[in-house]
């Protein structure tokens, strides 16, 4: 918060303040301090990343998935932030229920992660039986 009042506008303070704020869910301050973030420097993926993780966490899968697209558009492909940012986009798809888009994530982030070695793996595979979607390639 000194840092915010310091220098309001840089946007590593915001960041560091929705992470802390999220650490002690107080979630409608880390939405905050993202979208002042935002405000500040629209381009960096793991902001709309945090965000919409922040919103999924809130129980807004809609917001979330708005969020999460648009940090899966600005991640350069290889990026791990790419495949954490599918992850949360199957989360969110699952909580909103569409199953085709939950399974269309699924085989995206299967090809992100071939070898299955990222820490969301487990629950993107749990999702993938939960719904039904074509079984992970041997």
């Amino acid at each position: 918060t000194s840092a915010v009042k310091r220098d309001p506008n840089w946007v590593n303070a915001y960041g560091e303040l929705a992470a802390a704020a999220q650490g002690l869910n107080l979630l409608d301050d880390a939405r905050k301090a993202l979208q002042t973030a935002l405000r500040i420097d629209p381009s960096r993926p793991a902001l709309h990343r945090r965000l919409g993780e922040v919103e999924l966490r809130a129980g807004n899968p809609a917001a979330a998935i708005e969020h999460l697209n648009e940090a899966r558009r600005r991640y350069p492909l290889g990026e791990r932030g790419l495949v954490e940012t599918v992850s949360l986009l199957v989360q969110a798809y699952d909580r909103f229920g569409d199953r085709a888009s939950i399974c269309r994530e699924i085989e995206e982030y299967r090809r992100l992660d071939r070898l299955g070695t990222m820490p969301w793996a487990p629950q993107v595979d749990e999702a993938a039986e939960r719904n039904h979607c074509p079984v992970k390639p041997s």
